[in-house]
């Protein structure tokens, strides 16, 4: 099945855009999705790196109350004393006390503090917080039994072994208290929550959507989910030089779906747009090609088939329209030409049936006048034999109906015949001659009797009566594609209004209405010229009262062996 322009254009619209458009959104997706995955975790390490900041500025928070407590005056003398007076309360025993709370209660460690210990190696044993009093002691040796108890030490997250609390995990944290001598006095152990450390990136985390575990230099769990390797996404971690603590983060796989799914939907919106806008832009030129397309193609399929149906249609000023324009033009240009190769036809045809009709009494004339010729012949009538044999000739070449044109020379052989006997009827008063005719004009085909009525209507219009001496002059010239054969008489001549009127009826279709049968000779001349040769070729008439008259003829000159038929003009 054949497809229409419309259906080729979207065709070549879905081709050229949607498959290109298709691919290129799809390497794009492809492309921004891998960006998008790793500037999240750019970003993330960024985030990571601001986090472990704010968890070391945490530490030193408890470094710098550590730090208070390891230099306190009060606090060293009491780990200075004996065992039987180190938990004797007196003034310095509650002036540390007082000072401790005090410290505690303005710092901002205060709200993740769960329980302090202060131990001596002498016994003392000193607590504060809102969960000391509630803690086993048993934690406190087991905290004080790890290796290098000398060292500072942050334990791993365990179990608050306090009861009636709602902290369900507590991170232990010690310090030790050393003499100036460097001897160990004894040890701070502190009992945190987990929001120390878990609110510097709960807002970075958003919660439970992005898990995060804290370690310490160790790689014990200070913080976070433990079951975070079991989470299936993109583990990113930052470790602190400072500290050697590593946080780490897992972006789950559903953070990072609902990463391409967002960006799938933008680019599915973004492709939908287009897909709209190529919908709008083969509508729209379907509207500015396609239809003023099909109105040509209608419209000349039905000049092909003979029908000129004018149509009306909006045009918008495009080449579109200039083409559509010229096709009507065409269409009025067509028409036209049919209408006057019609008439042409049927004047050849009316032309014909009077060229038969003036058949019939010529057959019969030329042979009587046979006949009369070989009696006037027979009787030694030399003149009169010699008249008719000219008669007999011009009779024969209108009878030939089969020979439509005939060479310049023949038609100048007919005039030989016919101004022979013209010369009989004026008494040898008429002179004729021909000038300017070289052996290539004299070989051009012409219509048979094209010039034999442009010198009879010189003889009987233009020559005067009675004649005196009367001359016509019979030239040719030729100039390029064209030549002009032309009949010039000394006659009587016409004036302007004559003339101007002669040429009027020349140009006319019809022919001229008179009882004298002035023009018609030359009408019915410019007739068989137009129906040979075309409108650009026919007869010209100058002339002035008084000074004669010159008929020129206007044809076709062709550079041919033999002469150009009647047939190769120009129509």
């Amino acid at each position: 099945m054949k497809k229409t322009l419309k259906q080729r254009l979207i065709s070549s619209f879905f081709i050229i855009a949607f498959f290109p458009t298709m691919i290129g959104f799809f390497l794009f997706y492809q492309n921004t999705a891998v960006y998008s995955r790793q500037q999240l975790l750019y970003r993330s390490q960024r985030d990571l790196e601001q986090v472990i900041n704010q968890v070391q500025a945490q530490v030193n928070q408890v470094s710098d109350l550590m730090n208070w407590i390891t230099h306190n005056a009060q606090i060293l003398q009491l780990l200075g004393r004996s065992t039987q007076q180190a938990n004797q309360y007196d003034k310095v025993f509650h002036t540390v006390v007082t000072d401790l709370e005090s410290q505690l209660s303005y710092r901002a460690l205060n709200p993740y503090l769960q329980s302090l210990f202060l131990q001596g190696t002498n016994g003392l044993d000193i607590r504060a917080g809102s969960e000391a009093s509630l803690n086993d002691p048993d934690t406190i040796v087991t905290l004080l039994s790890k290796t290098d108890y000398d060292a500072t030490y942050w334990g791993a997250r365990r179990k608050n072994a306090a009861l009636f609390t709602s902290e369900k995990n507590v991170i232990p944290y010690r310090y030790p208290i050393m003499g100036q001598d460097g001897i160990l006095l004894g040890w701070v152990v502190a009992l945190f929550s987990e929001e120390i450390f878990t609110d510097q990136y709960e807002g970075f985390t958003n919660g439970s959507s992005t898990p995060a575990c804290l370690y310490n230099g160790d790689g014990a769990l200070l913080c976070g989910s433990a079951a975070m390797g079991a989470q299936q996404g993109e583990v990113v971690q930052k470790t602190s030089e400072a500290s050697g603590w590593k946080m780490e983060i897992c972006i789950l796989q559903e953070t990072l779906h609902q990463q391409k799914n967002a960006l799938l939907i933008s680019i599915s919106l973004l492709c939908s747009l287009i897909m709209l806008s190529m919908i709008l832009l083969s509508w729209r030129m379907n509207r500015m090609l396609v239809q003023p397309i099909d109105r040509m193609a209608k419209q000349v399929n039905l000049i092909a088939t003979g029908q000129f149906q004018p149509y009306e249609y909006q045009p918008e000023n495009t080449e579109l329209d200039e083409l559509e324009n010229r096709i009507l033009d065409m269409q009025q240009d067509i028409q036209q030409l049919m209408e006057q190769e019609r008439q042409r036809e049927e004047d050849k045809q009316q032309l014909e049936i009077q060229v038969l009709q003036a058949q019939m009494n010529p057959h019969f004339l030329y042979n009587t006048l046979n006949t009369i010729r070989l009696m006037a012949a027979m009787q030694g009538k030399k003149s009169i034999s010699t008249m008719i044999e000219a008669l007999e000739k011009i009779l024969h070449a209108n009878l030939l109906t089969q020979q439509n044109c005939i060479t310049v020379a023949q038609e100048i052989e007919l005039l030989k015949s016919y101004m022979y006997i013209q010369n009989i009827r004026q008494k040898g008063r008429l002179q004729w001659r021909i000038e300017g005719m070289d052996t290539a004009l004299l070989q051009q085909q012409i219509p048979k009797f094209l010039l034999q009525p442009l010198v009879e209507n010189a003889i009987l219009h233009g020559l005067p009566e009675p004649m005196d001496e009367g001359c016509i002059v019979i030239s040719g010239t030729h100039l390029g594609k064209e030549m002009c054969l032309a009949v010039q008489d000394n006659g009587v001549g016409m004036s302007e209004a004559q003339l101007e009127k002669l040429r009027t009826e020349l140009q006319s279709s019809d022919a001229p209405q008179t009882t004298h049968g002035h023009g018609i000779a030359l009408h019915n001349v410019q007739r068989r010229i137009q129906l040979h040769y075309g409108k650009q070729y026919g007869i010209s008439v100058q002339s002035m009262a008084g000074n004669g008259c010159c008929v020129q003829v206007l044809l076709p000159y062709h550079e041919i062996e033999g002469g150009v038929s009647c047939g190769d003009g120009e129509s």
